[in-house]
């Protein structure tokens, strides 16, 4: 998802990953220095859409916005958030990440993703933020998506039926803010 952003219509779009930006299961707190440097070699390599991992939950809005302003510097870098809410930051974090300019946004429709044998590695849960939660999160703070908010809660429940399961989504249950214009 971006927002207050054109879309690329052109060729497709090469993505780097970082997916433990933030910390990593193995070695524990990345330093934000590697990180950026792992950023500008992407850049060195012509990848300017580079998206920023937590895959275990660990960041917080603190750390998102030291390491987003360390490499903000970097001349043609476009950051892509992702985070899991594996400790109940995840949507606070996507929050951070906008306040220090990122515009776009990566996530799953119902929390779905994670390690494919539901391995809960890094302590605890592995899902992503849910795309409708983020979604009407932003709208509710006046920031457009642009994205169809009646289109998304079908989306949602599109999933959970292809699923056979409830998925994580929270607006799915308790439906979109009603404050929403």
């Amino acid at each position: 998802m971006a927002v207050n952003s054109p879309v690329n219509t052109g060729c497709f779009q090469l993505v780097g990953t970082i997916s433990v930006a933030f910390g990593c299961p193995f070695e524990g707190r990345v330093d934000a220095g590697v990180v950026a440097g792992d950023v500008d070699r992407f850049l060195e390599l012509g990848v300017s859409h580079v998206a920023l991992g937590d895959t275990i939950g660990a960041a917080t809005p603190r750390n998102v916005k030291e390491l987003l302003k360390g490499i903000s510097e970097l001349k043609n870098l476009v950051p892509i958030a992702h985070f899991h809410d594996t400790r109940g930051t995840g949507l606070v974090n996507y929050v951070a990440a906008y306040e220090a300019g990122v515009r776009h946004f990566d996530s799953s429709f119902g929390g779905v993703g994670g390690h494919p044998a539901k391995l809960k590695y890094g302590g605890g849960f592995t899902g992503n933020v849910c795309t409708e939660d983020l979604v009407n999160l932003f709208e509710s703070m006046g920031i457009d998506t642009g994205i169809d908010l009646d289109g998304l809660l079908a989306t949602a429940e599109l999933c959970e039926k292809a699923l056979g399961r409830e998925l994580y989504g929270r607006v799915t249950r308790s439906g979109l803010n009603p404050l929403l214009a």
